[in-house]
């Protein structure tokens, strides 16, 4: 049996590395019943306190049902365990400090290469992704790149969403955090640039923004608990026209 390590699946707020934690948590027991089975930590314990409950009781559960391999998705695994399969899905903490607090950046350098080197296997979500671990962390990652949803397809209608925020025109959607290495300022100042003529701002795509973190021109787009999935909303609006 392999465990996964749902803590990041259970907090309420929805990133990337949320994302991957409520789907791998949800989509992988379903598919292997017999084969996988996610461990979920009380709510409580999403952030700082369950801290203690991934380095304890999650590999005492493991080695309590005989795992094979405990799955950790988000970037954190048990020291204690040998057994780990970690996503470490980017090195950015390491590369910029300056984006996180100075206790965030001290508890990742404290525990990230080690983690890293303990596991028997270490997953990451491209090829730049990749080649930032084997330069900072020194080990070779497997790259397992983000799946899409089936609702997300060329044959779906986008007109319900079109008429909803108002674009007749193509645009550019971001459902990134709002966090400084995200560089969102950089599209707000793009959208927000005059156009020269009618025919050019015609031609030039809108952009479109939703999620938690989202500017005060945009609506927020609440994340789902883990089994349950949404798509961008109509109540997300345009960040500029």
């Amino acid at each position: 049996m392999i465990l996964i390590d749902a803590r990041a699946a259970v907090r309420p707020e929805l990133g990337g590395v949320e994302r991957w934690a409520r789907e791998t948590a949800t989509r992988l027991p379903a598919l292997h019943p017999g084969r996988y089975a996610a461990v979920l930590p009380p709510a409580a314990l999403a952030h700082r306190a369950g801290h203690a409950w991934e380095q304890t009781i999650l590999p005492a559960l493991a080695a309590r049902r005989r795992a094979e391999l405990i799955l950790c998705p988000a970037n954190l695994a048990p020291l204690a365990s040998r057994r780990n399969a970690v996503v470490i899905h980017d090195a950015a903490p390491l590369r910029e400090p300056s984006w996180y607090s100075r206790a965030y950046v001290a508890w990742q350098r404290a525990v990230l290469p080690r983690i890293a080197h303990r596991a028997r296997l270490v997953i990451t979500v491209s090829a730049f992704s990749r080649n930032e671990l084997a330069e900072l962390l020194g080990v070779q990652a497997t790259v397992v790149p983000g799946g899409v949803d089936a609702r997300f397809n060329a044959a779906a209608d986008p007109g319900a969403a079109r008429a909803a925020l108002g674009l007749t025109r193509p645009y550019v959607l971001t459902v990134a955090s709002r966090t400084a290495r995200k560089n969102l300022r950089v599209l707000e100042l793009a959208a927000q640039r005059p156009a020269a003529t009618a025919r050019s701002f015609a031609r030039r795509p809108a952009a479109v923004a939703c999620g938690r973190w989202a500017t005060s021109r945009t609506s927020n787009c609440r994340g789902s608990t883990p089994g349950r999935r949404r798509s961008c909303c109509p109540r997300c609006t345009r960040a500029s026209a």
